[in-house]
């Protein structure tokens, strides 16, 4: 598990939505930190400005180029996020 490749989809309190108030998402990244692994976060409705200020963490908007055959993949819900990953991994491997 050390040093593993994890990608986060998902990261706003629920599906859908921009708040990111009481997400427990964070939780679940800053577990993975002690881990000493840096997971990519990915979330097409969050705000990398209001991720970073409210919880010191930075969110992808290409989570292809994290992503291999090799990574371990978490996902906290939401057809969305699989839909535009699949749909962005497709193209980038075109």
């Amino acid at each position: 598990v050390d040093s593993a490749n994890v990608l986060v989809m998902g990261f706003t309190f629920k599906e859908n939505c921009p708040d990111l108030r009481n997400t427990k998402v964070v939780d679940i990244v800053n577990e993975l930190k002690e881990y000493n692994i840096q997971p990519d976060i990915f979330d097409p409705w969050c705000s990398n400005e209001e991720a970073q200020h409210e919880y010191g963490v930075s969110i992808t908007k290409e989570p292809c180029k994290s992503f291999s055959e090799e990574s371990s993949v978490y996902l906290t819900g939401g057809k969305q996020y699989c839909l535009s990953f699949i749909s962005a991994s497709t193209i980038s491997r075109q």
